[in-house]
């Protein structure tokens, strides 16, 4: 399984090495650092960057996969079913984490540029961490789905995100409130609550994928 996740891996590598588009994000992130009150910037770097950088990730493995007819190369293999659906997930899971340790380093640049609070910035980036882990598994079981149903669910995914975010900025959130929680405690439940999820999100990947592949 481990070839199948590091097939995945390359396949992300490869999208990082492209320089136009490392070019667009470095400009957007200096934007956000330097142009960008630094309580919004913390925002957008942890609750929308991250989570959408994460979110496309899958739709790129299942596209370079189609383009090769990866599925009928991966069931000639000695691996279950359920192994080549574990390894996306694993994959998606990697990158996920990669991304959350670049998301920490903007973060601290953040602070150091322009100030802040640094615990304040990593449990928002933890939150962050959280809501990506959850959408990369919906992206990811979207492409089990048929087409028409996968595109469905990833845009009401999509949409209920937005909206989440609209609502929060309505309501006027207070973060300070919520930081003032223990930070273990909310790390804690945010994570465990994704994490939940994407497991649930991989076993019904893998009842779709099996029945598909008798």
């Amino acid at each position: 399984m481990a070839g199948l996740v590091l097939k995945d891996l390359l396949i992300y590598k490869k999208e990082q090495l492209k320089p136009l588009g490392n070019l667009v994000n470095m400009l957007a992130i200096l934007f956000l650092i330097f142009r960008v009150k630094p309580e919004f910037s913390v925002i957008m770097i942890n609750l929308v960057v991250l989570p959408i950088s994460v979110m496309s990730m899958p739709v790129q493995f299942a596209d370079q996969d189609g383009k090769c007819d990866w599925d009928k190369r991966a069931i000639a293999m000695p691996v279950t079913k359920r192994d080549i659906v574990a390894s996306r997930y694993a994959a998606c899971l990697i990158v996920t984490l990669l991304e959350f340790v670049f998301v920490i380093g903007i973060n601290i640049l953040i602070v150091v540029a322009r100030g802040g609070d640094l615990r304040h910035n990593f449990l928002l980036a933890v939150l962050g961490l959280a809501i990506s882990v959850v959408l990369i598994g919906v992206s990811a079981l979207s492409n089990y789905l048929s087409v028409t149903s996968g595109a469905i669910v990833l845009l009401i995914t999509i949409v209920l995100y937005i909206l989440g975010l609209l609502v929060g900025n309505r309501i006027q959130v207070d973060w300070n409130a919520i930081f003032s929680l223990p930070p273990h405690w909310l790390a804690v439940v945010a994570l465990t609550v994704a994490l939940t999820l994407y497991f649930l999100a991989f076993n019904i990947s893998t009842a779709i994928y099996s029945r598909k592949h008798r």
